[in-house]
């Protein structure tokens, strides 16, 4: 007989620490809603409902873990190293992307302007409407008037003009506009015999070693250092009027 109440004094004792445990971390916790099913000033009803919220946002994180861990094992990653002595220079040179910060040239606008066939003050709409091009890349940043924008297409399509890339060249700084001076590996060289243009997020920029799929191989220099690489001389072109979400004048490099 004495055995059996020592037994269950020794439960009820282990069970009045969880409890103190549990009402001691529910308190304290940071998880929303599990303080409210241990306060003595809450109903049954309230302690019950905070109780499933509780439960159902667990089971939803074990479902995302489960999910998480599945993509994980079904897709592995392995690294492999082939050679620990390759030499540094068969590592390609990196690319480079120079872009105007300013998007569009206020210059070029009136000389595109001036090319087309326009009637009264179409002159005048088509130069504030075609800086709005940019509202369709940065609509957060450019502001942008619809009825502009529709008389600035009824224009271009009069003038057989539908290619908005070919629009966004005209008025935009050409590579060989930015490229002043480029030396490579200690040799001045043509700048736009070693750069491309490219069409990027920030517009059309200009790229040294970007290659794309099926074309010849990266370029590498045979040379160790930091004079060994690639040195600019560029033109930023900066007007008063600037057509940038950067709120910045000058160049942008990207590798």
């Amino acid at each position: 007989m004495k055995i059996k109440q020592a037994d269950n004094r020794k439960q009820r004792s282990c069970m009045s620490i969880l409890s103190e445990t549990f009402r001691d971390f529910a308190e304290n916790t940071s998880i929303h809603g599990l303080k409210y099913t241990v306060r003595s000033d809450t109903n049954p009803y309230e302690k019950m409902f905070w109780l499933l919220i509780v439960l159902s946002g667990v089971c939803g994180a074990i479902y995302m873990t489960i999910l998480f861990w599945e993509r994980y094992t079904s897709n592995p990653t392995r690294t492999t190293i082939l050679t620990t002595f390759a030499p540094t220079v068969i590592i390609p040179f990196p690319a480079v992307t120079v872009c105007n910060i300013n998007r569009i040239m206020v210059d070029k606008v009136d000389s595109f302007v001036d090319e087309l066939h326009l009637k009264g003050d179409e002159a005048e709409l088509a130069k504030r409407a075609l800086p709005q091009l940019l509202a369709f890349t940065h609509p957060t940043f450019t502001k942008f008037n619809v009825t502009e924008l529709q008389t600035l297409q009824a224009i271009l399509e009069n003038n057989e003009i539908t290619d908005i890339n070919y629009i966004m060249k005209r008025i935009t700084q050409s590579c060989p506009e930015m490229l002043v001076k480029c030396v490579w590996s200690y040799k001045e060289e043509e700048c736009m015999e070693l750069f491309r243009e490219t069409l990027t997020v920030n517009g059309h920029c200009c790229s040294f070693n970007y290659i794309e799929k099926f074309e010849s191989e990266m370029v590498h220099t045979p040379y160790h250092g930091p004079s060994s690489g690639l040195y600019l001389i560029l033109d930023t072109m900066t007007q008063s009027v600037q057509h940038t979400p950067l709120y910045s004048k000058g160049m942008q490099v990207m590798k």
